[in-house]
């Protein structure tokens, strides 16, 4: 009997469901703030859009609500395909291959072993016949819809993108402006020139008939046929910028979106592309439309946009998707929290976080920090020697006088009255009088800190810790004080990495985190001896910003994501720091502060405006029978800049894995041309290298080129004789 993996699940946005797979949940930007690869429309009301950390989102009332439906993954989901209201695929990352039979509420894994096969993308013309580009670019049909795949061919091409007219025409494009038609239902694919140039990538392809088509890709390209191919003419699209997703309603009526701030739209078949300026940090992946006036375009940062007028104008329905970093979080108790972050951006919530309040119009310089007293009396601080002070709960703000110009970066009070600040250049302030007059404590001695203090902590009036770095050269140090007379001195130490981050819950009991910036490597350590001395308890594969302890033994540390460490970067420990335990969270992100109320609730801020919440302290709840999760396969890779570059005949490239998996690594010219396979084999996890002699050629400047499974890395490298 063949086994399917049901995923049964569906949530008001305002509610986000992850408890099977992760206990941190979405809080912020909303409906989710990562990225969106791929939407498709139903109808004026209806549309469902898929993307990183396994993100299934509808909405059935013309996108007013977006409902997260459960895929049981964090991998990232490319690609989603309907052929009616009800039938629909997904494919993805690490082979991820899912079903719906009713319209997306239920997926399933239509049958055993198909994450081997790494389907993405995936295209079906009706409820059986389908293609997808899988392993090694190679093309698969199903006739059953999905459950079995025939090998079909190996056009010898980097593929992304498929489109089918019928059960026979179809296209594929790809690398090397590669345009690939068949006609025969997959078995053989003509090659067709058209006059694209060679060394560009083309995304997306989309057809209306058998000859009339459009295919977009690097640099604003736009290529259209009239002849099913045969011959492709170039487009204005007034861009320059990659373009990802072309869709046209009709003969006349298209639209492109890509890595641009416009949305381009034409009504004459592409003659004119006309530019639609829209305010964006970031770009878009998809766009798709019901008719000739609604649509729906999905990209970067969770943002999902809607047209009624033919994509002539567009509005927002997401909050909060911008690129901006949170650069702290601060709660006063389970309801009241705060989150500051780059320009200026300044939020608030009443209620646990299920809504947070962007309070505008403050400043527009970079906010590093942000403490309160109570649910009133709060501080933030910044750029340029920025120090803002409230008394209402944030809802205003009064400027400071810092005495200093210099940024910022941590800001902490003992009470209403007593607090500190610390920032860049050795610069240590503070107040007696809840910020009207702030002062340098240890001004003479601080005259000669060169180091740019990260972080302070004061478990009293006398006794405090500030912690920082200094990059003198290609890797730095880090550096830690210690005060018991409220800041008039400092014994001061240094340590060979650089700390960021410190938290006391007593004298005897403190942690500071850091990171090697060139290494990308984090590390733990607790202060023990009354907080004179450090001992190393973790190490982590990333570079590790905020840490964060409720009691003696219960504590957590973020940092950045890492693609060799995807699940790294929220760590927790419930033994002081003994161990540390990973814990998976639905953002393929990076986290510059964490905050508990108690042992179970807490949040976690970071880039894109990233606020994540868990109410049972972030322990992860294993899920078990995941087939479409195949251990075979790496979930990222890594690969370095090639050395020396630029080189005389050899060089050494240098590429990690962290699993085993088939690998090839192939240079090839800026024709798209192949000119040698370095590796085409299975290769174990961990890091490897190959040298490549490139004697036989001419200088100039090559690419180099990564695959293992469906993941894909390129650099260039120059060859000098």
């Amino acid at each position: 009997m063949k086994k399917f993996q049901l995923i049964i699940c569906f949530v008001l946005f305002s509610q986000f469901a992850f408890a099977q797979l992760s206990p941190w949940v979405w809080q912020h930007p909303k409906p989710y703030g990562g990225w969106l690869r791929d939407i498709f429309v139903f109808n004026p009301n209806s549309a469902i859009a898929v993307g990183e950390d396994g993100i299934i989102l509808k909405t059935t009332d013309g996108g007013l609500n977006w409902i997260q439906y459960l895929s049981g993954t964090l991998s990232t989901l490319y690609n989603i395909h309907f052929v009616n209201d009800n039938v629909g695929w997904i494919s993805g990352s690490d082979g991820v291959f899912f079903k719906t039979t009713d319209g997306g509420i239920i997926w399933q894994v239509p049958a055993d072993n198909l994450s081997e096969l790494r389907l993405d993308p995936i295209f079906f013309i009706d409820e059986n016949i389908g293609w997808a580009i899988g392993i090694n670019n190679q093309i698969f049909k199903s006739s059953d819809g999905g459950k079995r795949w025939k090998f079909l061919s190996d056009p010898g091409y980097g593929l992304v993108a498929l489109f089918f007219n019928d059960a026979d025409i179809g296209w594929a494009v790809g690398s090397a402006g590669v345009i690939l038609k068949t006609e025969d239902g997959g078995v053989t694919w003509i090659y067709q020139k058209g006059g694209l140039p060679k060394y560009y990538w083309l995304e997306s392809v989309h057809f209306i008939d058998a000859n009339v088509g459009w295919t977009v890709g690097d640099f604003g390209m736009i290529f259209k046929t009239s002849d099913g191919g045969a011959t492709w003419q170039p487009q204005v699209s007034h861009v320059s910028e990659g373009l990802y997703s072309v869709y046209f309603h009709d003969k006349n009526n298209g639209w492109a979106v890509g890595l641009t701030d416009t949305i381009l739209t034409t009504t004459d078949g592409g003659t004119t592309w006309n530019p639609i300026a829209y305010e964006m940090d970031g770009g878009l992946f998809s766009v798709q439309f019901y008719d000739q006036n609604i649509g729906w375009a999905v990209g970067t940062a969770g943002r999902i946009l809607k047209s009624i007028n033919g994509g002539q104008t567009w509005f927002s329905q997401s909050t909060g998707t911008t690129h901006k970093s949170l650069t702290s979080i601060f709660f006063t108790d389970e309801t009241n929290g705060w989150a500051v972050g780059w320009q200026g951006l300044l939020l608030k919530t009443t209620d646990q976080g299920k809504n947070w309040i962007h309070i505008p119009g403050k400043s527009n310089q970079d906010f590093t920090s942000v403490f309160f007293a109570d649910n009133l009396n709060g501080w933030l601080c910044g750029d340029n020697g920025i120090i803002l002070n409230t008394g209402d709960g944030g809802w205003n703000w009064q400027n400071q006088n810092s005495t200093t110009l210099k940024r910022l970066n941590s800001i902490f009070f003992i009470n209403r009255n007593i607090g500190w600040a610390v920032g860049n250049d050795g610069i240590i302030l503070k107040t007696t009088n809840s910020g009207y007059h702030w002062f340098r404590p240890s001004f003479w001695q601080s005259l000669f800190l060169k180091e740019h203090l990260t972080g302070v902590y004061f478990i009293n009036e006398t006794t405090g810790w500030i912690v920082g770095y200094y990059v003198p050269d290609m890797y730095g140090y880090g550096i830690f004080l210690k005060t018991e007379d409220g800041g008039n001195s400092w014994d001061i130490k240094k340590i060979n990495l650089p700390l960021l981050s410190v938290y006391f819950v007593n004298e005897n009991n403190g942690w500071v985190v850091g990171g090697e910036i060139m290494e990308n490597t984090g590390k733990i350590f607790k202060l023990t001896g009354s907080g004179n001395s450090l001992s190393l308890q973790y190490s982590a594969k990333t570079i590790l910003k905020a840490v964060f302890f409720i009691d003696e033994n219960e504590g957590w540390a973020v940092g950045d994501y890492a693609n060799l460490d995807p699940t790294g970067n929220v760590l927790h420990t419930s033994d002081g720091g003994h161990t540390w335990d990973k814990h998976p969270v639905p953002a393929s992100n990076s986290f510059r502060s964490v905050y508990f109320v108690d042992k179970n609730l807490g949040w976690v801020a970071g880039e894109s405006e990233t606020i994540l919440h868990t109410n049972s302290s972030g322990k992860q709840v294993e899920i078990k029978n995941k087939p479409w999760l195949n251990s075979q396969f790496p979930q990222a890779i890594e690969l370095l800049q090639n050395y020396p570059n630029p080189f005389n005949s050899r060089t050494t490239i240098q590429f990690s894995l962290p699993r085993s998996s088939f690998v090839t690594l192939k240079i090839y010219n800026l024709g798209g041309e192949e000119v040698n396979t370095l590796v085409a084999k299975e290769v174990t996890a961990g890091s490897h290298q190959s040298e490549w002699n490139g004697s036989g050629l001419a200088s100039g400047v090559y690419l180099y080129r990564l695959q293992a499974g469906p993941l894909v890395q390129s650099r260039k490298l120059i060859l000098l004789k």
